[in-house]
């Protein structure tokens, strides 16, 4: 294929649906492509098929001129905060995204367990992929955390972005009714993926893909699947399914690695499938993520769990101090000094902001004991028995006051240790 600037041009005005992030020019000289569907180790607690950790795929990102970081993997979104961390060093951008597995009913002992890639357009789109996630893993969990199309047609169309996968997103009958009903509700949000392999099921699957894209005026996108980044990660990648006897026969004949732009579109004419157009096409959308995806910030302050939201701060700050004072009546040993402790150990709860660790603390211990049989000890783990007000709300034995050695109440928490970074201990 000859890539020309007049043909680029040509495709990007005729079949690209978002404002493309690059001059032609620019695109001509460099081929931008974005890895989005691309696997880490951080998926081997799920499905054992992957060594390469993610810090190798940076290089490659950039040599290629890629400009974003893609935190998903099979089931999960991985590691989501080492990927932020990753892409925030590495000048590239964050992109929350996974391959999730679907089924039609989640209610049901489906093993179909169907993929499908779902980046983040927006934090909102971020909080909707860890929500039907969690879903999943609570009331879908079968052989996988599967979703299902009442969970992702829950989520409004511009928060995501979706696409078919790979084979593994066509495993039912009727999977092109389905995709679409999903092409439906994600407008032009939702692209079916080709890949490159040069196997019958995947021409067969391609051959398919074209007619679908080209009767309901769908776009496509090209979808590595890439699992390992060199020969080394290969056979490690071999190994580590050998030995955990998960070999799939059906990836035989599959390209897994990270190739660049014109390898890419050599593998795709060699399908003899794609015309040179929609060879194209689906590469230019790949830069779909570089700017119709909005930069998501992690707030990297505490998160503690607030289990009373129906409450105000302040009105967690009175429940809390109700609960101690109820406590300390029933207290054989009452004292001045116990007194003056309580409220210098609440102050430092209130002016920190994390009142809701006592809180959310008392009822985990409260539901042990009451569920579980379970029974404060005597001793105490960290310093947490050096907070009086710990003691009141059962989650020690532990009197500091009346200890026969020396508890320090700053050893636990002060405010100035809160608001410089440290949680309690």
């Amino acid at each position: 294929m000859e890539i020309t600037e007049k043909k680029v041009r040509q495709i990007i005005e005729e079949r690209i649906r978002f404002p493309f992030p690059y001059s032609v020019e620019d695109w001509c000289k460099n081929l931008y492509l974005e890895n989005y569907h691309c696997h880490k180790d951080t998926a081997n607690f799920r499905v054992k098929d992957c060594a390469e950790p993610i810090e190798n795929y940076v290089p490659f990102i950039q040599k290629y001129g890629g400009k974003c970081l893609y935190s998903g993997d099979h089931g999960s979104q991985g590691n989501a905060f080492k990927t932020y961390e990753l892409a925030e060093k590495s000048n590239l951008k964050y992109r929350h995204s996974a391959e999730v597995y679907w089924v039609k009913n989640r209610h049901e002992k489906d093993r179909a367990n169907c993929h499908m890639m779902i980046i983040a357009k927006n934090d909102e789109g971020r909080q909707d992929l860890n929500y039907i996630l969690s879903v999943a893993n609570e009331d879908g969990f079968y052989g996988q955390p599967r979703i299902d199309l009442e969970l992702l047609l829950s989520v409004k169309p511009e928060n995501f972005i979706v696409s078919s996968a790979c084979l593994g997103g066509w495993r039912y009958k009727d999977a092109d009714e389905i995709w679409l009903k999903v092409a439906d509700h994600f407008g032009d949000n939702f692209f079916l993926e080709v890949q490159t392999h040069n196997t019958e099921p995947q021409k067969d699957l391609n051959k398919r893909i074209r007619r679908l894209a080209e009767e309901h005026n769908l776009q496509l996108i090209c979808g590595l699947d890439t699992h390992y980044l060199t020969e080394e990660s290969r056979l490690k990648r071999e190994n580590l399914i050998k030995y955990k006897d998960s070999e799939d026969d059906s990836e035989r004949g599959w390209y897994m690695d990270y190739p660049d732009t014109i390898e890419i579109i050599h593998r795709l004419e060699a399908q003899g499938v794609l015309t040179e157009d929609e060879i194209l096409e689906s590469i230019l959308n790949t830069n779909v993520f570089v700017n119709e995806c909005e930069e998501i910030v992690f707030d990297r302050h505490f998160k503690i769990p607030n289990i009373y939201r129906d409450l105000s701060y302040d009105q967690r700050v009175d429940l809390l101090k109700k609960k101690i004072n109820k406590a300390y009546a029933l207290d054989q040993n009452k004292s001045k000094e116990k007194v003056d402790g309580i409220r210098w150990e609440v102050q430092q709860f209130v002016e920190s902001g994390t009142v809701d660790y006592p809180l959310v603390s008392e009822a985990i211990v409260k539901k042990a004991v009451a569920k579980y049989s379970g029974e404060a000890t005597r001793t105490a783990r960290g310093s947490s028995s050096s907070f009086f007000t710990n003691k009141l709300i059962g989650l020690t034995t532990i009197d500091r006051f009346n200890s026969e050695i020396p508890l320090y109440a700053e050893r636990f928490l002060t405010k100035e240790r809160v608001l410089s970074g440290s949680m309690p201990d």
